[in-house]
């Protein structure tokens, strides 16, 4: 990601949703700026953070359903990456987003010639 983010601003997210994981990453111009991560098979209220986190990290935090809630309009500990990363990116990893959903798709062929696998010389 340092090589990735130089002169510009890169997000990299991570959800393994059958094990509760989530986490977020912002880098600017080859460095982590801050990290947010949830790991819920270690404790469901489990977040950490490093670096400068945006102040909407601390107000999620304030607001965030107990683990045990059934309130499923509001958010949980897992969620607070999540939300941090469409804060930034527009969009949210298992959202409708017609902005994204309906922009064409072109299928890439490779055109480079495919050496035999028995033919080591060449």
């Amino acid at each position: 990601m340092a090589a990735l983010s130089v002169g510009c601003r890169a997000v990299v997210c991570a959800v393994e949703e059958h094990v509760n994981f989530a986490s977020t990453e912002l880098w600017h111009d080859g460095h982590r700026v801050w990290h947010v991560q949830h790991e819920g098979d270690r404790d469901v209220e489990n977040i950490s953070h490093a670096g400068a986190v945006p102040a909407r990290f601390h107000e999620l935090l304030a607001t965030v359903e107990p683990g045990d809630s059934e309130d499923f309009e509001g958010h949980f500990h897992m969620d607070i990456p999540l939300i941090l990363a469409k804060d930034i990116t527009g969009f949210l990893h298992d959202e409708c987003n017609p902005e994204v959903d309906d922009t064409p798709f072109e299928q890439l062929t490779d055109l480079a010639a495919k050496r035999q696998w028995w033919r080591l010389w060449k």
